[in-house]
């Protein structure tokens, strides 16, 4: 058995599609949200179905996080929401949002 003390960044096993699906329904349920916030929600869900890459007998004692590779999925798959305008970034500073320097992203209500 490995035991990795450091924090690591593990790779999701998840197409495309899948994920943009996980976006979609993440958009469903909430109004507003950062980047970091997503990405731990898709991440959290993987880890929850067992969908991430992490090597055989390996133990992660310093934690996991999305890889940048994923992140750049995400990222690209955000922008498809904002081209196809179900989404916009909130340029504003808001004091309430609780993560200050994250970009807001905001659900267009089309109703």
């Amino acid at each position: 058995m490995i035991v990795k003390y450091s924090s690591e960044e593990l790779q999701m096993n998840y197409s495309e599609e899948e994920i943009s699906e996980i976006i979609r329904e993440y958009m469903r349920e909430n109004e507003f949200f950062s980047f970091k916030g997503i990405c731990s929600y898709i991440f959290d869900k993987a880890n929850q179905e067992d969908r991430i890459k992490k090597e055989k007998d390996t133990e992660y004692r310093g934690g996991v996080k999305i890889s940048y590779f994923d992140e750049i999925i995400v990222s690209q798959l955000l922008w498809e929401e904002i081209w196809n305008k179900r989404l916009f970034i909130n340029f504003s500073k808001n004091p309430y949002f609780v993560q200050t320097n994250e970009i807001q992203f905001v659900v267009r209500n089309n109703g």
